[in-house]
């Protein structure tokens, strides 16, 4: 009857910290204000697969909430026990370590599991070339439409208020720009935690292994999507400084 008794009271602590995790995660957040998040972004920023945010995060939550509730099962006050255990699971599942879990999870060698975390790097590279590309057109149309405005404020065709809007959608493309390049540089560690793991277990099959060829094609493509971040986060700098130039220049024309 207590096994009983306290099974039910771990269901509810269960479905609690899930249903936080997939409510109050910050990437299920951000996915809920992704789209109202790309209203008025420049369709250069979205119109490519550049997103990094999605439920993954959310997904590692509830399986590090339910591996820290299942432990509280002998405890003395079992729901106290296990919502804590439940936001503790999920803090750790969050980190890092979730790259590595759902490799481990899905794929039982390491030489699948070097593939697959080589496959999520490829992913997230291709989409910080998409956003780069993004950011180098945005910056250029801008160029071209700030020096027609000016123009057109001069002519009479337009006015400060134009200006304003323009501003507005700039300050909204950097927030989008700044949210994706967290999460990239966020991931990007997170592969590297997964590679330092793995590369340690092909190590152990030889310097010949076809492990061991793996866990290097795996290392130089976390070094292709450090490098091609790099050259994102510059962009990122690049178009921040654009945002403040026009700020400044406005403000003196007032």
């Amino acid at each position: 009857m207590k096994l009983v008794k306290g099974l039910a009271v771990l269901s509810i602590a269960v479905s609690m910290c899930i249903t936080g995790c997939l409510s109050n995660s910050p990437s299920d957040n951000l996915l809920k204000k992704n789209q109202n998040a790309t209203e008025g972004v420049d369709e250069n920023l979205t119109k490519e697969d550049a997103s990094f945010f999605s439920k993954s995060g959310a997904v590692a939550c509830a399986t590090g909430a339910v591996v820290g509730i299942l432990a509280c099962l002998n405890a003395k006050d079992k729901l106290a026990c296990a919502i804590a255990a439940g936001a503790a699971g999920c803090a750790v599942a969050m980190t890092g370590n979730y790259v590595l879990d759902k490799v481990r999870a899905n794929y039982k060698t390491t030489e699948e599991q070097l593939d697959a975390t080589k496959e999520l790097v490829e992913k997230d590279l291709n989409k910080t070339k998409n956003l780069y590309t993004g950011v180098q057109q945005t910056m250029k149309d801008d160029q071209a439409e700030l020096a027609q405005l000016q123009k057109d404020i001069k002519s009479g065709k337009k006015t400060q208020a134009d200006l304003d809007n323009k501003l507005a959608q700039m300050d909204k493309n950097m927030e989008f720009i700044r949210k994706n390049v967290d999460k990239a540089q966020e991931q990007l560690t997170a592969y590297k935690e997964a590679s330092e793991t793995l590369n340690k277990e092909a190590a152990q099959k030889g310097p010949n292994s076809i492990a061991a060829k793996k866990a290097q094609e795996l290392n130089k493509t976390i070094a292709d999507q450090e490098a091609e971040l790099a050259s994102l986060l510059n962009a990122a700098a690049d178009y921040a400084t654009s945002v403040d130039h026009v700020r400044k220049t406005k403000q003196i024309g007032a």
